[in-house]
C-alpha cells in the first residue's frame, strides 16, 4: 500500500509500528535524520514484518528505548542493535556462535555470567542502562515481602498425590506434573471444580483450602486497616473471577471487573481512572500478562503477586504500574508462598519457583540474561521436586461428593482414570469435539471387546437422566467399530445423578446400554481409589 507523505524539511513525524509496517515503502522513500523507536522490543524478532520495515528505513542514526530489551533470548538484543547500529554485533549467525552456542553445553550460572559480561562489554558505548533505584532519588522505596503459609491438610494431600504419581510413573510428562502442581498450589480444586461450585461455597471455605488464599486475605485485611488500595495479580482467569467474588463477600465492597486480555483498552482505562479516583480501601484484580504497559495506578501502593508468570521481567512490569514516577508512598510487594510441611523450608513448588525467579532476575540485572519462561525451568523444578523423600506420600482420591462439584470435562477424565485403574482395561478420553457420541473409549487387553462411555455430569443430582445420553452412545457404536476393526463395543452411560428416567431405562434395556448412576459410581470410586491427578 502507498501513503502520500509530503513533509517539510524540518519536521517531526509520529507513527506506530503497525502503520510503519503497513506503509513501509512510503516511509522508506523519506530520508530521515533520526528515528527514535520507543518500546523497541517490538523489533526483537529478526524475521517479523515490523522489524523488517523498521530496518528498511533511510536514517542517519537511530535511538531505541526499551524497558525489556531481552525477553526471549539474546537474539532479541541482537535484532534491536542491528537496527540501532547495523553490524555492531556482527551477523546473526556469528552472534549465535559467539554468545548462544557456549551456553548449549554449559548452562551454569558462572558460564552465563562469563559470556554475558563479554556481550555487555561489546555493547559499550552504545548501550546505556538506567535503573530507577540509581537515578530516581525522589521515588519512594519498594519493599518486597515473601509470605510463606503452610498448606491446609486437603491441599497438602492433593499436592502429595501429584508427586506420588510422578514418582511411581517414569513415563509421566514432567511438564504435566509441573502444571498440576502449579494449579494445586494456588487452589487444590482449581483445575477440576466448576466455577459455579466455587460460587456456591462459603467464602471462608474456599479461602481456607488454599495456603496462598489464606495469606492473601490476611494481607488484604492489613491493607484495609491502613485504608490503602491494592493490586492483586493472578494469571488464571478462572481464579480472577473467584477472587472478585471472594473479595466482594469478605469485605462487602464492589470491586471492578478483572483486567485481562479480554478487555478493550478504553474500558480498561475507564476502570483504572475510577479506581484511582475512589476513596479508601479497594482492590483491583489483574492479569500480569495484560498489565505490562499502558497505564498508571499510583493510587495503589500495595501489590500482591498471587500467581507467577515464570518471568520476573513481566512481574516487574506489572509491579511498575504502581512503582513509577508519580508514586508518593512506599510500595509494598507481597508474594504469598504455599509451603508443604513434609518437605521443610524451600521444599515446595512455590518456594522452588520463587528461588528460580530470584536467580533469573539476578542474572538479568548483572548481564541482561533473558528471563522468559522455558522448558528448562520446568524440568529443573520437576527434578528438584520428584524425589524429595523416600517415604510414601499421603494421597487424595476422588469421592462421589468431590465429583459433584467438578466440570464436565473433569468428570470425563475421572471416568477415564476410573476404568484405567480397574486392571485389564485401557481407557482413553476422546477429543472434546468430533467425538461421534462417546466421551471415553475402553478396550480390553484381549482386544476383542470394549466399552463406549457417555459421561453425563449434573448439578441437580436428584433429577432422573433422560434418553438422550443412551441415544448418543448407541449411535456411536457403529462409528467406533469401524475405527477399531474386530472390536465389539457395548454402550455405557455414567452419571453422578441418582438415577435415570423410566423411559431412559427401557431404551437402555432395548439397546444393551449399561447404566451407571450415583450409588454404583460411588462404589466403583471407593473400590478402585482413583487419585486426584
Amino acid at each position: 500500500r502507498k501513503l502520500r507523505l509530503t513533509l517539510p524539511s524540518d519536521c517531526l513525524a509520529l507513527t506506530t509500528y503497525e502503520t510503519l509496517r503497513d506503509y513501509q515503502f512510503s516511509f522508506a522513500a523519506v530520508e530521515w535524520s533520526c528515528i527514535v523507536a520507543d518500546e523497541v522490543q517490538k523489533a526483537k524478532n529478526p524475521s517479523a514484518g515490523i522489524t523488517t520495515a523498521l530496518k528498511a528505513m533511510q536514517y542517519d542514526y537511530a535511538i531505541g528505548l526499551s524497558g525489556t530489551p531481552v525477553e526471549n533470548s539474546w537474539t532479541d538484543l541482537w535484532s534491536i542493535m542491528d537496527f540501532v547500529q547495523p553490524a555492531w554485533l556482527g551477523d546473526l549467525k556469528s552472534f549465535k556462535e559467539r554468545y548462544l552456542q557456549p551456553l548449549a553445553t554449559d548452562y551454569g550460572a558462572a558460564n552465563i555470567e562469563k559470556v554475558g559480561r563479554r556481550l555487555k562489554r561489546n555493547l559499550e558505548p552504545l548501550f546505556l542502562r538506567r535503573m530507577k533505584s540509581d537515578h530516581l532519588s525522589s521515588i519512594p522505596r519498594k519493599n518486597i515481602f515473601r509470605c510463606p503459609e503452610q498448606m491446609p491438610d486437603y491441599q497438602r494431600q492433593c499436592y502429595s498425590t501429584i508427586l506420588e504419581a510422578a514418582r511411581c510413573d517414569d513415563e509421566i510428562s514432567p511438564l504435566k506434573v509441573i502444571a498440576a502442581l502449579r494449579d494445586v498450589s494456588l487452589h487444590p480444586d482449581l483445575s477440576t471444580k466448576a466455577l459455579e461450585s466455587f460460587f456456591e461455597m462459603p467464602a471462608d471455605e474456599v479461602i481456607n483450602q488454599s495456603a496462598r488464599l489464606k495469606k492473601t486475605f490476611a494481607i488484604l485485611d492489613e491493607i484495609k486497616r491502613r485504608n490503602e488500595k491494592a493490586l492483586l495479580f493472578v494469571v488464571s482467569r478462572k481464579m480472577q473471577l473467584i477472587l472478585s467474588r471472594l473479595i466482594d463477600q469478605k469485605f462487602d465492597i464492589k470491586i471492578p471487573p478483572p483486567i485481562n486480555g479480554t478487555m478493550n483498552g478504553a474500558y480498561r482505562q475507564r476502570l483504572v481512572d475510577e479506581f484511582n479516583s475512589s476513596v479508601g480501601f479497594n482492590v483491583l484484580v489483574l492479569s500480569p500478562l495484560a498489565a505490562g504497559v499502558g497505564f498508571t495506578i499510583t493510587a495503589a501502593n500495595n501489590v500482591i503477586h498471587l500467581s507467577r508468570t515464570w518471568n520476573p521481567a513481566k512481574e516487574d512490569q506489572a509491579t511498575d504500574r504502581v512503582y513509577r514516577i508519580g508514586q508518593t508512598r512506599d510500595v509494598n510487594v507481597y508474594v504469598p508462598l504455599a509451603r508443604h510441611k513434609d518437605f521443610g523450608v524451600n521444599g515446595s513448588f512455590d518456594e522452588k519457583l520463587d528461588a528460580l525467579l530470584a536467580h533469573k532476575k539476578s542474572l538479568s540485572d548483572k548481564v541482561l540474561f533473558p528471563t522468559e519462561d522455558g522448558v528448562k525451568d520446568g524440568l529443573a523444578i520437576f527434578n528438584a521436586l520428584k524425589n524429595p523423600t523416600a517415604a510414601p506420600l499421603p494421597t487424595c482420591c476422588w469421592s462421589i461428593e468431590d465429583v459433584d462439584g467438578v466440570t464436565g470435562e473433569a468428570f470425563e477424565q475421572i471416568t477415564t482414570d476410573l476404568y484405567n485403574s480397574m486392571g485389564g482395561l485401557t481407557a482413553t478420553k476422546t477429543p472434546t469435539t468430533n467425538d461421534n457420541g462417546a466421551d471415553v473409549v475402553v478396550l480390553s487387553n484381549a482386544g476383542n471387546d470394549g466399552l463406549l462411555i457417555q459421561c453425563k455430569h449434573v448439578g441437580n443430582i436428584n433429577s432422573g437422566l433422560g434418553k438422550r445420553a443412551i441415544q448418543e452412545v448407541h449411535t456411536a457404536i457403529a462409528a467406533y467399530e469401524n475405527i477399531h476393526r474386530g472390536v465389539k463395543f457395548q454402550g455405557v452411560v455414567v452419571t453422578n445423578a441418582e438415577g435415570f428416567s423410566p423411559g431412559a431405562v427401557e431404551l437402555a434395556r432395548q439397546n444393551n446400554v449399561q447404566l451407571i448412576a450415583r450409588n454404583e459410581l460411588s462404589e466403583m470410586l471407593s473400590k478402585n481409589h482413583v487419585l486426584k491427578f
